[in-house]
């Protein structure tokens, strides 16, 4: 067929009529017995969500549950671990570097870096109120609750550009001097609205995964999750109090007819029975009613359903459960989870990388702009990383070393080397120009102390020496493992020693 007859035959075979046919008879069954005349129902009217989304709830889950407070805490203290605040070239830069130093204490930076990333991930957004006293930059957390404190985007709607930002807020206004007034005085005075506006510039806006150009709140998932767990944890305590048992009391007998005395008497004799004041194991009941168990007194295997509950939270929350839990994973995975690049460090430094530009672009180079503006893009926080495999790392270097042999030795440090090279201005000021030389020869030298105890080098995990400290810590592992299989020979050789593994 030519090219001309495959043209008119596709061309015949193009109409309308054929695809709406195929459209039609192509059809994939979702389900079994499917009611074809059954209306469907929305997801709300079939699995109706019992807690309200909204900031105080994300606030109060976040502070009430324990598996979102520890998560949300421990993705924090790990992301702030450690960070530096970076100069290209000090001497040029030098006053500019020290001026912006000042200012990270000036605007505790480090309890900032903390909230910038609680702050969005619980509330779904952050604002910070920039603005400028005696030709400085000035920081200060404005209020926002979704209930005292309310906010509205203003978005130019062609260009959906934020123009301004209006906050509606609930404060005390206190007429004549406050100290004059007594305590009681002020704490009766009643709330007001008032509204506030604000340019651009005047907010470092933060939203938390924004969507449509709102922040959504990572605990906005688990809410319900939030629920359910702390509603076990409850049932946990009624169980165990119940099936523990209670202890009766019988007032009167055929003889005698309990049925004149008051609540009070009885509360009297039932509490010197008590063992515990604050939770009544003891009952009493009159003559001729005969208590009776109803169900069974064992508890419910409620940490399985915890455990799941907690697992689902975290998994939620882009964390791992065996960050936490060694319960529900293998060793290998809990590696793969936490330390690989689709793992948990991934998660970690998206959540770096998310705060770093405000850090550089609305604070540091805002505070530059009006002091040394030549100085913009030259002075930046960064977060340090030490998160990398140093074995692995050094392993490269070799390979690199070997294969370019010129490289200059300050890019081989900075690059492979983070922990050496953050000494590097040690080397400098003891060896001088030397330095280099001395970084040079000291490659793969280990200093080894009395005993088993080995001390290395700052420069010691350089080169060719990482490699072969790597091949033998894995030939001692599989030495190790055969030992303990006891595949050991007569001659206190295991048949790893001969070029063999035995399975």
């Amino acid at each position: 067929m030519s090219w001309y007859d495959r043209l008119i035959h596709l061309r015949n075979t193009s109409g309308d009529e054929i695809t709406k046919a195929s459209r039609e008879e192509v059809r994939i069954r979702r389900s079994f017995n499917e009611d074809k005349n059954k209306e469907s129902k929305n997801l709300k009217d079939v699995v109706p969500f019992k807690i309200t989304k909204n900031i105080p709830n994300y606030r109060y889950a976040y502070k009430n549950n324990d598996t979102i407070n520890t998560t949300i805490d421990n993705l924090v203290i790990i992301c702030n671990n450690e960070w530096i605040i970076d100069v290209d070239d000090k001497k040029k830069y030098k006053e500019a570097f020290n001026h912006i130093i000042k200012k990270t204490e000036e605007w505790k930076l480090e309890k900032l870096l903390d909230n910038m990333i609680k702050y969005p991930m619980v509330d779904g957004s952050m604002f910070i109120n920039r603005y400028i006293d005696e030709g400085s930059i000035k920081l200060r957390i404005l209020g926002n609750d979704g209930k005292r404190f309310k906010w509205l985007i203003i978005r130019d709607p062609n260009t959906d550009e934020i123009i301004g930002f209006k906050q509606k807020a609930k404060v005390k206004k206190i007429e004549g001097n406050w100290k004059a007034l007594k305590y009681d005085t002020l704490k009766a005075v009643d709330y007001v609205d008032e509204e506030y506006n604000f340019t651009p510039e005047e907010i470092i806006y933060i939203p938390y995964m924004e969507e449509d150009g709102e922040g959504v709140s990572a605990i906005e998932a688990v809410l319900e999750l939030a629920y359910i767990e702390n509603k076990l944890i409850k049932y946990i305590l009624n169980s165990a109090r119940t099936a523990g048992g209670f202890l009766g009391i019988e007032f009167g007998n055929s003889d005698i007819d309990a049925g004149g005395l008051d609540v009070e008497e009885i509360k009297a004799v039932t509490k010197a029975f008590e063992l515990d004041e604050n939770d009544s194991t003891v009952v009493g009941y009159p003559y001729g009613i005969t208590p009776m168990d109803i169900g069974k007194s064992n508890l419910p295997n409620y940490k399985d359903y915890i455990l799941l509950i907690q697992s689902k939270i975290r998994n939620n929350l882009l964390t791992p459960d065996s960050k936490f839990s060694s319960t529900s994973s293998n060793r290998n995975t809990a590696y793969e989870q936490l330390n690989t690049s689709t793992g948990y460090i991934a998660f970690i430094r998206f959540i770096q990388m998310f705060v770093t530009p405000y850090v550089n672009e609305e604070m540091i180079n805002k505070e530059l702009e009006l002091k040394y503006p030549e100085a913009i893009g030259h002075i930046k926080f960064k977060y340090v990383n030490d998160i990398d495999n140093e074995r692995e790392l050094s392993e490269i270097a070799s390979v690199v070393v070997a294969n370019y042999p010129d490289l200059p030795t300050e890019l081989i440090l900075s690059t492979y080397f983070n922990r050496v090279w953050k000494r590097i201005e040690k080397y400098k000021e003891t060896y001088g120009k030397d330095w280099i030389n001395k970084i040079d020869k000291d490659l793969g030298k280990l200093v080894t102390q009395d005993g088993n105890n080995t001390e290395i080098d700052p420069a010691a995990i350089l080169g060719q020496n990482a490699y072969n400290r790597s091949q033998k810590a894995k030939a001692d592992a599989l030495k190790q493992q055969a030992k303990n299989k006891g595949d050991i020979n007569e001659d206190g050789k295991s048949d790893f020693d001969k070029g063999e593994i035995r399975e």
